[in-house]
């Protein structure tokens, strides 16, 4: 059996997601005004990652879906996030350029 057929794993996670979310939500408003100050890295981790998961997670769940089409929206919310594709622009760039210079040597 994989992760995601395991009920016993979807129940655990949602669980902790929706016990966890209310003190996401205050850690994420009180950082909010600092959103700038912050590192591209930092920034997409917490807020485009962390943050917007759970979320779209929470969000989904009390619009009635279940776990695994939470998570799966989460997920896709995460992979649409403008800080997330900044995030990972920036990373194929720096390899990109890596890969380049390394020929030249």
């Amino acid at each position: 059996m994989e992760w995601y057929e395991d009920e016993a794993v979807w129940q655990a996670l949602d669980d902790w997601i929706l016990c966890m979310w209310n003190d996401f939500d205050i850690l994420f408003t009180a950082l909010r005004p600092y959103h700038n100050d912050f590192p591209l890295q930092t920034k997409a981790i917490l807020f485009g990652g962390i943050g917007q998961f759970t979320a779209t997670y929470v969000k989904m769940r009390n619009r009635g879906n279940d776990e695994i089409t939470s998570y799966d929206l989460a997920m896709a919310s995460v992979a649409n996030n403008k800080l997330i594709e900044k995030l990972m622009s920036q990373v194929i760039n720096t390899s990109i350029d890596n890969s380049v210079q390394n020929m030249k040597e």
